[in-house]
């Protein structure tokens, strides 16, 4: 095909540039490459003698090279040649792509770049970008979706508007063909069959991972994701995002590695066409990322057509008690999935009730299908992560009239506290969060509880901030005045820890992550292979033992007994 590239993505060199020129140069005279990419820094490994030597042009690429920022600051001398930006040409046949930056080529190959790395002690604070510097900030991430964004009416006035619409006229508002990072997304390895890498020293590959890179990824959808940071070979099934498009993961050792990792990987493509339905790749699995939904605002008319699968989606709903239900059942929000269709009815004769662990007069408490927890290495017999739901179907407890509001709201502290006093006799302290939505088809109002050990409590607030950073999740700062100002339509989640400390974030019109909580505390408890429940189901008759198990624990507190 004539719009057809033939392209040649390498590891970071551990050696020289030198070494890595005449290997490139080797396999092109070959296969007749048209582009080589590095999945991460080039200049990473290399000396002060090397460096001079390709800026003075002594040391010239075989062909064009583009590369992007790895885990170190830019050299001095790069600064030099591009700039505060981190971007553009350092010598002849050398490109740069900036930290968060897209290139598109002359046969209209769109490559991104979302170079550097996270720090966790650093994460979570406000800073400027830094093009620069490695660090990956909410900037970043910031900056790298705004090219996926597509302008409404709603972006501010005519100037903003203007300006939204030109930016998406200049990047086609596309998916990416080629995505190079310096770390692995987060969850990459959920729903995989592939054997994982496994290299002496380092942690397990499953809790590899950034969860901005994993934003990323989900904000871009491309062909092709390649990572060269951790200087190992892993090739994923290619999965399928929501919107239908593919893509394959690629995880490159480093030129010259001593343990016989693959470092290079090649293969001809062409520019994706806008809107052109593609057919699923031989082997491919459904997507390991966090569904991410865009979330807006309920006009008059407006109807959210995302299915609201409850367990898919693990989303929950609890209100702050204080009566608001019947503030804002006056607004009637209809409920679009009805009581036959709906998991969480009692009525519906397909609600898992072997789950169930005790009901009372409004609420109901369950084990969910993929719990958070294994139940084979918890101290709390069954897992212990529970779902409370009211018995009465409506779609979150803003929604609940005024006749019910409180009683709900009443048998649902009953129901935590229950809760909290069981997880205490095994040393362990809950979490609670919630997800009011306004944007689904309805569902049905729950919340969830997790049990975490009681010595890993006052790491919770910290892994929150900066998980809040890392995917564009910002805290309100007087969360309790959040919930009580909440404007009728507003979808929000709230989160409760043990310490009584609270975090509020108001959903925006941009994607959010469903499973942000759940991904959250899946990190605390050093399970990541457990983020997505999807990889944690149980066969009935499993689930029948361990909802047992937690049901006998449970019952010295279950005041419905």
């Amino acid at each position: 095909m004539s719009d057809s590239t033939k392209v040649l993505v390498v590891g970071p060199a551990s050696t020289t540039i030198r070494a890595l020129f005449d290997k490139i140069s080797a396999l092109t005279s070959k296969h007749n490459f048209n582009i080589a990419l590095i999945a991460g820094d080039l200049f990473e490994s290399s000396s002060e003698d090397e460096l001079d030597d390709v800026l003075n042009g002594v040391l010239k690429p075989p062909m064009d090279i583009y590369y992007t920022l790895g885990s170190k600051p830019l050299h001095e001398k790069l600064i030099a040649k591009l700039g505060n930006d981190g971007s553009g040409m350092v010598a002849e046949g050398i490109f740069m792509l900036g930290k968060s930056s897209i290139l598109t080529t002359g046969k209209g190959l769109r490559i991104g770049a979302f170079g550097g790395t996270d720090d966790p002690s650093t994460l979570a604070e406000k800073d400027e970008e830094d093009a620069l510097h490695p660090k990956i900030t909410a900037t970043t991430l910031d900056k790298f979706a705004e090219y996926f964004e597509t302008p409404t009416a709603a972006s501010g006035g005519g100037g903003s508007l203007a300006a939204a619409r030109a930016k998406a006229k200049q990047h086609s508002n596309t998916s990416l063909d080629i995505l190079l990072t310096h770390t692995w997304p987060s969850n990459i390895t959920l729903l995989s069959n592939k054997q994982l890498p496994s290299l002496p020293g380092l942690p397990m590959a499953h809790s590899w991972g950034n969860s901005a890179v994993t934003s990323a990824l989900s904000y871009s959808t491309p062909k092709y994701i390649f990572s060269g940071g951790h200087n190992a070979f892993w090739e994923r099934e290619p999965f399928i995002h929501p919107n239908g498009l593919s893509t394959r993961f690629v995880s490159l050792g480093q030129f010259g590695n001593t343990e016989k990792q693959r470092w290079f990987y090649a293969f001809t493509i062409s520019p994706r066409t806008n809107g052109l339905k593609e057919d699923a790749p031989s082997g491919s699995t459904s997507s390991p990322l966090p569904t991410l939904t865009t979330a807006k605002k309920r006009g008059t008319g407006d109807k959210d057509e995302n299915n609201s699968y409850i367990f898919a989606q693990q989303t929950s709903a609890y209100a702050s008690v204080g009566g608001k239900g019947s503030k804002r059942g006056k607004k009637g929000h209809l409920q679009e999935i009805t009581q036959d269709e709906c998991w969480f009815c009692l009525s519906n004769p397909r609600v898992t009730k072997h789950l169930i662990v005790s009901i009372g007069e409004e609420c109901y408490i369950t084990l969910p299908k993929g719990q958070l927890p294994d139940a084979k290495d918890t101290a709390i017999p069954g897992g212990g992560h529970v779902l409370i739901i009211p018995i009465s179907h409506y779609p979150n407890l803003f929604s609940l009239p005024a006749e019910i509001a409180q009683r709900v709201q009443s048998e649902l502290l009953d129901c935590r506290e229950a809760l909290t006093k069981c997880y205490a006799k095994y040393d362990s302290v809950p979490v609670t969060f919630e997800l009011g939505r306004y944007w689904s088809r309805g569902g049905h109002a729950h919340i969830q509880m997790v049990p975490v050990p009681k010595d890993l409590s006052p790491t919770l607030a910290q892994e929150f901030e900066n998980e809040g950073v890392a995917q564009g999740v910002e805290w309100e700062a007087d969360p309790q005045r959040a919930l009580d100002d909440l404007e009728d339509g507003q979808s929000y989640l709230r989160v409760d820890l043990p310490d009584g400390k609270k975090f509020v974030h108001l959903i925006r019109p941009a994607p959010f992550n469903q499973q942000f909580a759940r991904q959250v505390l899946a990190n605390v408890l050093g399970i990541p292979d457990r983020a997505d429940w999807r990889n944690c189901e149980l066969p009935d008759d499993q689930e029948t033992e361990i909802a047992n198990d937690f049901r006998n624990a449970f019952n010295p507190f279950d005041k419905n007994v």
